[in-house]
């Protein structure tokens, strides 16, 4: 740190925020999701007197009683966890599972600690690690740190996905740019084993060294200064003894699980990556974590003399051994199939330790015996000519052997003793035989040692090994006058699993290939023959890849029938392989929650629970300490595999309350003190176990108790899956009392258990916030919702709801100066709040907030407060400081203000000083963004129409590339939002998303949709999706309806923009100006009422600059009004019509009109049945139309270029030279050119 010290009270804070955030996107570790839970369950109100505890515990120097004290909360845990699972005879290929063939193959050792101690863990990497990392981050790609990892914002370590994809595309990349120039290339792929298992950290030495010299480079206090070394001196006692608790051998591992971990495992390793890069030299060197990729020169390779199938044992020999960067080796089991560790691992450097290693290979393996006696042989002879009688000797004796028995096993010993006498001659082979040896079993393999890590000389060292796995190693020869065909697959390939997550799922595709994606089949050969077939195996990244993107789809829509989709899932999942599969229980349950399909879930819990109880496991090939009996493991991973559903199952029902209300409906109360759980919690463990006791299982070893408590514990600390969410930020928004009425974030209702009748009363459109609070003590929308809601319940319910009317009475002083019904984000939500927030949900969160109050969305308050929000939510006060310069100041003042109200009532003086203030922002306005414009021109004078100005994203392009959307908007759809059950089928989504792919892949900047055609519900993924790949949308949403009869139409605009390294999108809703006669005509007839123009209304149009274009929509039937398509003559290059309309021929010409008139471009999108959708110019008639298109019964898109920088570089021209050039007709009489020239930045 610089200068003064930071308060260490406000660092813990911050350290924990970060953890929060840390664990809410680690989707593995649900035990440290309850830790969070837990601690805030117990603290929400009192974290910062937490925080000052764990100050004084830290300055105190009683820090390691965090771990010592392992009370009734236990603080320190080992979980243990599947890392693998394998399948008795791999031989069969069978289409059922037999939960007896399945047994845990590896298992993982998670680090289950206190969350105070994990506090400091961050604590750690805030204070040291950048300065750690400094010592090794030129060679490494994964774990890193976020540059300004002290600021009080959720960022710790950069994402791991575009850290993983760069560290592989790098190197794919120079591969490919060395076979354009011809030359040979060869990549190289390690994987070193077990890494975290393997370690021994040297903390006595020298990690502490390095430490010490940090902290005293540091300009901090003498106070501040041993607070570090407490806090260092902490990390090493908790790794101590993890270690100690999984390993009977004085090494320090690294614990999973604890967050220091992934920046030790860096520097653990990173004098051997500065050897590699002394040593070899090679043109690419990174490694991410513990996977190493190398790019070398090919030339000094000599073709001749190594062949393609020696490449891989020359390189190793040649660059890496002779290096002395790694030491040959070969691995043994244990016959009782322990885990291959130190014990049994041989060098083969000494007479004694070949001798050893012979002796452990059992008698009946004469081939391996056969194969290491040849190996010595040749050495002896190219080394040791005096012993040409003895190898003939040996060569009559044993070449014909196939068994071998107790006597001849013995002399071959012998023989061996003898010939390893001669210590060149073992020298030779550890450098050079050992890489020829034969192992034709499972029970031995090859790997080659790191020998920087070797540390023997240190006496109480146990020997950590870290080796490469020689069955990992993978070398690649591209060849320069090669074929182009592998690495161009291999780059397509992986641009497919990008487009995976990039695009947006298309639901029936998606579906038509889940057999063919998630079960491999491998062949030996061609496909045509059924013997070739040698495995089918289920892909744990394509079931990932399905589930993710099947659940993104079904959050969007009203699920459609997906039985065969749901019974695939349901397989692979009541079958014991789902042990295998743990880390995806959560999706497997979202995704049948979604699809209302309860009942699945609950036969999945149980299935699963049944798999646990009858798991089996090989006996110690994990035990790292041989300390615990195969009973006593297996127990352990019982234990925690039961911990780990309970919780994924409670993470799914914080979602979702319906999943047990039948439960809580009907179910038997039984003993609810009994062990301190409440009523509901022991209905749903009566239900729940009333299953598992049909399978079988005994009650008294579950562990499902309490579920209801903790689901509400998940959704109080708001640490539950938030992309299921149907409304955004809703979430934020619990309170206390909210445990009172069941929730559905994923429709975003709020309903009483016996209220399902009026979805008017429960649903509204999904839109905005439910009437269910008026009876649940939350401020009421307004009278007439509450009578709404009184007549519900009191016409089924009545004796049930009496206190109704009283709890409202009770209510009404506190909301005397507040008719709103609004549900606010809570402090602590805002304070600790687990993810980035995008923008775009804070400004969809304040448009529902104003929707829910039956107001109109316009001008930009709601904008400015999702800034305000975005920026306090995410902790972005101090990488957000001038973006008020940037962006606020072009969108905070509408160009024409209302004049002053002359009225003396209170309300009107708080209206005056309001407006007061915002014409000081608009003459500043005027004098920066407007400072040269004319303002005697109409668009400034006018005094009926606010024109919105929102600037966004400064990268100008000189060309752009519109689609146009030629879809049909279907009457039924229209219909149907105006009886406000919107159609969200997921064949209307599906082509949405095709739509939206399309655009995106065929590098458009602006996409434009027809007026009324996509519905609410789906703005937050659209602009998502405008944010994610920088598109701008322009679409009419569906009518409105809000729940006091208002029915409106708004056009919406959606611009990206990035900040530093933050993306974000900004909404521009605009309600329709000028409804047409029909539709007045429809809502009208649905008994609806049309926004009312009131005394001080004004019209509302928005005035966009996105990358250099500035442009302006306007909504169907406001373009016949010539006054108000006039506006921006001179302003604008681009106009866009979102239109719904039969006029085709007046529109035509309107458009063609409008485009000479205001000299720009034009571009009218219709519904595709109507058509005559177009990009046009102000050009000749020849040349007027860049794309035109109507019809046709499938939605499509067309993209269109418009040349910005030609139009304006014409409009800057003088009559006379205008009229010589053809690009373009001349400019109408009275254009302004030097507001072409101002928007241009050239000199008037």
């Amino acid at each position: 740190m610089n200068g003064k010290d930071d308060d260490l009270k406000d660092l813990i804070r911050r350290a924990y925020k970060k953890l929060k955030s840390f664990s809410y996107y680690e989707n593995r570790n649900v035990f440290l999701k309850k830790r969070i839970v837990d601690f805030e369950k117990k603290y929400e109100y009192e974290l910062d007197k937490k925080f000052e505890e764990l100050e004084f515990i830290i300055e105190s120097g009683n820090i390691e009683e965090l771990i010592e004290n392992n009370g009734p909360e236990k603080n320190f845990m080992i979980r243990i966890l599947p890392k693998s699972i394998q399948h008795d005879d791999d031989a069969i290929i069978s289409n059922s599972i037999n939960e007896n063939d399945y047994f845990i193959d590896k298992v993982m050792y998670y680090l289950d600690i206190c969350i105070e101690a994990q506090i400091i863990g961050v604590l750690w990497i805030m204070l040291l690690g950048k300065d750690i990392e400094k010592t090794y981050d030129k060679n490494t790609a994964g774990n890193e740190l976020e540059d300004n990892i002290l600021r009080d914002n959720l960022s710790l370590f950069k994402p791991y996905y575009t850290q993983y994809s760069k560290w592989r595309d790098d190197a794919v990349n120079l591969v490919e740019k060395r076979m354009d120039d011809k030359k040979r290339t060869i990549m190289m792929s390690l994987d070193v084993k077990e890494y975290f298992y393997s370690t021994n950290i040297d903390f006595k030495n020298k990690f502490n060294d390095e430490i010490k010299a940090i902290i005293k480079k540091k300009n901090a206090s003498y106070t501040r200064r041993k607070a570090y070394e407490k806090i260092n001196n902490f990390i090493e006692k908790v790794i101590e003894k993890y270690s100690s608790e999984i390993s009977k051998d004085k090494r320090n591992l690294l614990p999973i699980g604890f967050l220091p971990s992934p920046i030790l495992c860096n520097w653990y390793l990173k004098d051997f990556d500065t050897e590699v890069i002394k040593k070899i030299n090679p043109l690419y060197y990174k490694r991410y974590i513990d996977d190493i990729i190398l790019v070398f020169n090919g030339d000094f390779i000599d073709y001749e003399d190594v062949k393609n199938d020696q490449l891989e044992g020359y390189l190793l020999n040649k660059l890496f051994c002779e290096n002395g960067l790694f030491r040959p080796a070969l691995m043994i089991g244990k016959e009782d199939d322990k885990e291959q560790d130190i014990e049994n691992i041989y060098e083969l450097n000494t007479q004694e330790d070949i001798l050893k290693f012979i002796k452990k290979v059992k008698r009946e393996n004469i081939h391996l015996k056969k194969s290491f006696l040849n190996e010595v042989i040749k050495i002896l002879r190219k080394y040791d000519s005096s012993k040409k009688d003895l190898i003939k000797q040996i060569e009559n004796k044993y070449d014909y052997i196939v068994y071998s028995d107790w006597k001849t096993d013995e002399q071959m010993r012998k023989i061996l003793r003898e010939i390893c006498e001669n210590k060149e001659v073992v020298t030779r082979f550890s450098k050079e035989g050992i890489d020829n040896v034969k192992l034709d079993n499972s029970d031995f393999k090859k790997i080659f040692l790191i020998s920087s890590l070797l540390n023997k000389d240190d006496k109480n060292d146990s020997g950590a090994k870290v080796c490469i796995q020689d069955e990992k190693i993978r070398v690649y020869d591209f060849k320069g006058n090669g074929s182009k065909a592998i690495i161009d697959n291999f780059k397509k390939e992986l641009l497919e699993n990008a487009s995976a997550f990039k695009f947006l799922p298309e639901k029936n595709q998606l579906i038509d290939s889940f057999d063919r994606n998630v079960y491999k089949i491998s062949y030996k050969d061609n496909l045509s023959k059924l013997s070739n077939m040698e495995r089918a195996k289920i892909s744990r990244y394509e079931i990932s890849k399905f589930l993710a993107s099947i659940i993104y789809s079904d959050k969007l829509e009203n699920s459609e029938d997906t039985k065969d989709v749901d019974e695939k899932i349901l397989w692979i999942f009541k079958n014991p392989i789902a042990i295998e599969f743990y880390f995806l229980w959560n999706k497997v349950f979202i995704y049948y929650l979604l699809n209302k399909k309860y009942k699945y879930v609950k036969d999945i819990f149980s299935s699963i629970y049944l798999s646990i109880e009858n798991l089996e496991v090989k006996q110690h090939k994990y035990n790292l300490n041989k300390l615990k009996t195969r009973r006593e493991i297996k127990n352990l991973i019982r234990r925690d595999l039961r911990e780990y559903l309970k919780i994924v199952l409670s993470m799914t029902y914080s979602i979702n309350d319906e999943l047990f209300l039948e439960s809580l409906k009907c179910g038997q109360e039984g003993d609810s003190n009994k062990g301190g759980f409440s009523a509901e919690d022991s209905k749903i463990y009566n239900e729940l176990i009333k299953d598992l006791i049909g399978k079988g299982i005994n009650p008294k070893r579950t562990n499902i108790k309490g579920i209801f408590t903790l689901k509400e514990e998940f959704r109080r600390s708001n640490m539950f899956n938030h992309s299921i969410v149907h409304q955004p930020l809703m979430n934020y928004c619990y309170r206390k009392y909210d445990k009172d009425v069941p929730i559905n974030y994923i429709t975003n209702v709020g309903m009483l258990p016996d209220i399902k009748s009026d979805m008017r009363c429960f649903k509204i459109n999904n839109n905005y916030y439910e009437c269910f609070a008026c009876i649940n003590n939350i401020k009421c929308m307004d009278d007439a919702d509450y009578e709404i809601c009184k007549k519900c319940i009191n016409k089924k319910f009545k004796k049930e709801n009496k206190d109704i009317k009283k709890t409202r009475d009770d209510n009404q002083n506190s909301r005397k100066n507040d008719d709103e019904c609004l549900v606010e984000i809570t402090d602590f939500h805002k304070n600790f709040n687990p993810r980035y927030v995008h923008l775009h949900e804070c400004i969809l969160f304040y448009i529902n907030q104003l929707m829910a109050r039956g107001k109109i969305v316009s001008g930009e308050m709601e904008i400015k407060k999702g800034i305000e929000l975005f920026k306090v939510i995410n902790n972005f006060s101090e990488e957000f400081k001038d973006i008020e310069s940037k962006f606020l100041n072009a969108i905070n003042m509408p160009i024409q203000m209302e004049e002053g109200n002359s009225s003396g009532s209170e309300e009107d003086k708080v209206r005056n000083v309001d407006e007061n203030e915002e014409r000081k922002k608009k003459e500043l306005f005027e004098c920066t963004h407007l400072r040269y414009f004319n303002k005697n021109e109409y668009l400034f004078i006018q005094k009926d129409i606010n024109i919105n100005y929102i600037e966004a994203n400064q990268n100008r392009k000189d060309k752009f590339k519109i689609a146009i959307v030629n879809m049909n908007v279907e009457e039924d759809n229209l219909k149907k939002s105006f009886k406000k059950v919107p159609n969200l089928e997921s064949s209307r989504l599906e082509n949405l998303n095709k739509l939206l792919n399309y655009s995106v892949k065929n590098n458009a900047d602006m996409i434009i949709f027809p007026e009324v055609s996509i519905p609410m519900q789906w703005l937050d993924v659209i602009a998502k999706f405008s944010e994610n790949h920088d598109i701008a949308i322009v679409c009419g949403l569906e009518h409105v309806i809000y729940e006091n009869g208002l029915c409106c139409n708004y056009i919406v605009t959606i611009l990206p923009d990035q900040y530093k390294e933050y993306k974000y999108a900004v909404i521009k809703l605009r309600l329709k100006n000028h409804y047409s006669p029909n539709e007045k005509e429809w809502v009208q007839g649905y008994g609806w009422k049309e926004p009312q123009k009131e005394k001080n209304w004004k019209k509302e149009y928005d005035l966009f600059r996105w990358k250099g274009v500035d442009f302006s929509t306007f909504s169907c039937f406001e373009l016949a009004n010539i006054k108000d398509r006039s506006l921006f003559c001179s302003y604008v290059d681009l106009l866009i019509g979102s239109v719904h309309n039969k006029d085709v021929n007046y529109y035509s010409n309107v458009m063609e009109s409008l485009s000479r008139d205001v000299h720009c471009y034009f571009a009218h999108v219709n519904y595709s049945r109507m058509g005559d959708n177009r990009i046009i110019k102000p050009a000749s008639t020849n040349e007027k139309n860049i794309l035109q298109i109507s019809g046709g019964i499938n939605d499509t898109v067309l993209i269109g270029e418009i040349d910005v920088a030609s139009l304006r570089e014409f409009q800057c021209l003088d009559y006379n030279l205008q009229i010589a050039d053809k690009r373009f007709k001349p400019v109408p009489p009275e254009f302004n050119r030097n507001n072409v020239k101002v928007r241009c930045n050239l000199p008037l």
